[in-house]
């Protein structure tokens, strides 16, 4: 099911698209391009096929997140309405600002995706170690409002952005 075809897009245009995520959007430009640069160097492409579930809601949280570039995908859970989100997002932002073990919605695809896959750890260490704990935080801060406009979707003028 997983192909690697975004590896053929090159750097250049991949970290265009990493900048331009919306979660990035409200930090100083020089933190923006360095997270940026970060995920990009941390990062895999991958592609996923229309139905394929990225996560499980209830499974444990693996500290995988998933930078969408192309396609289109599916928030749900018990607790809330389904949310049709459109490229460019994040997924895989919530198991990192609870402090639950265990994803709280299922990503499902619905469309072809093409991906970056990266591990919040790495990310992090790496924010850390450039910019110190101050970059990390805003980092946080900057995913947490991400959340938040999910759970809260009625707040948003349109999805994926606070």
């Amino acid at each position: 099911a997983m192909s690697n075809d975004a590896s053929k897009i090159p750097s250049e245009s991949l970290r265009q698209q990493i900048q331009e995520q919306a979660f990035l959007q409200e930090m100083p430009e020089a933190l923006r391009e360095e997270i940026a640069e970060i995920i990009l160097i941390h990062c895999h492409p991958v592609d996923f096929e229309a139905g394929h579930v990225l996560f499980h809601s209830g499974e444990h949280s693996d500290d995988q997140a998933y930078l969408i570039l192309e396609g289109t995908l599916e928030i749900s859970s018990k607790s809330m309405t389904s949310l049709e989100i459109n490229a460019p997002t994040l997924v895989g932002e919530m198991a990192h600002v609870t402090p639950l073990e265990t994803r709280l919605c299922t990503v499902t695809a619905l469309t072809n995706l093409s991906a970056l896959n990266f591990s919040w750890h790495e990310c992090f260490e790496a924010v850390q170690k450039k910019g110190g704990k101050k970059a990390c935080q805003r980092l946080k801060l900057a995913l947490q409002k991400l959340v938040w406009s999910r759970l809260i979707p009625q707040e948003t003028g349109r999805q994926g952005t606070p």
